[in-house]
C-alpha cells in the first residue's frame, strides 16, 4: 500500500513508548497530512496519562480498545498488544535504547512498517540482526506478494540547519 497526502487512506500509526521522544512524535505526526495516531503503548501508566494529555488536545479520545470512530486511539500496556490491533499499519519505537533489539524483532514478526528512534541497537551485534530482521521481512512481504515493510532508523538532527553546519565544518577540516 502507498500512503501520500493526496490519497483518502491514512497512514495508521502506533507508537510504543510515551516519554519525552514519544510525546514529540505524537505532537509532530499531528502536523503530518496522510497521517495518523491509531494507538500508542507504554508500561507506565503515567506515560499514557501524559499521551492521552497531548491527543485530548488535538481532539484525540483515547478509548482503550478498538472502536470505529476517526478520533479514537487505543492505548495498550504493551507493545505486543499494540502490535497485534489491525489498526496500525507502522510504527514508531520510543522505548529506551537498550530495549530496541526486541522491539525490532517484535516488529519484524508484525509485518509492519517501523521508524525506530535512534541509536538503531546499542552495539554492532544488534545492528546486524536489525539488517538480517528487515530482510527476512521483506522476504516473507514478497513471497506473500506485499510490498516490504519499510525499516528506518530517525536520524533528522542532521537535517537541523545549525547541525548540518557543524558537519560540514567537521568534514572540512574546520573542526573536529
Amino acid at each position: 500500500m502507498v500512503y501520500s497526502e493526496k490519497e483518502a487512506t491514512p497512514l495508521r500509526i502506533g507508537v510504543i513508548g510515551c516519554g519525552c521522544i514519544g510525546c514529540e512524535h505524537l505532537r509532530n505526526l499531528h502536523l503530518v497530512e496522510g497521517a495518523r495516531v491509531t494507538a500508542i503503548a507504554d508500561p507506565h501508566h503515567a506515560s499514557l496519562l501524559t499521551a492521552s494529555a497531548i491527543l485530548s488536545t488535538q481532539g484525540r479520545v483515547i478509548c482503550g480498545r478498538s472502536t470505529d470512530g476517526a478520533n479514537d486511539v487505543e492505548a495498550f500496556a504493551s507493545s505486543s498488544a499494540l502490535l497485534a490491533s489491525p489498526r496500525i499499519d507502522a510504527v514508531i519505537v520510543c522505548t529506551p535504547n537498550d530495549d530496541h533489539r526486541a522491539m525490532l524483532r517484535a516488529v519484524a514478526a508484525s509485518g509492519k512498517h517501523c521508524l525506530v528512534e535512534k541509536p538503531l541497537c546499542i552495539d554492532v551485534a544488534g545492528c546486524a540482526e536489525a539488517e538480517e530482521l528487515a530482510a527476512e521481512a521483506a522476504a516473507i512481504a514478497h513471497a506473500a506478494g506485499r510490498a516490504a515493510p519499510i525499516f528506518w532508523c530517525g536520524m533528522e538532527y542532521r537535517y537541523v540547519p545549525t547541525i548540518a553546519r557543524l558537519i560540514e565544518e567537521a568534514e572540512s577540516g574546520v573542526v573536529g
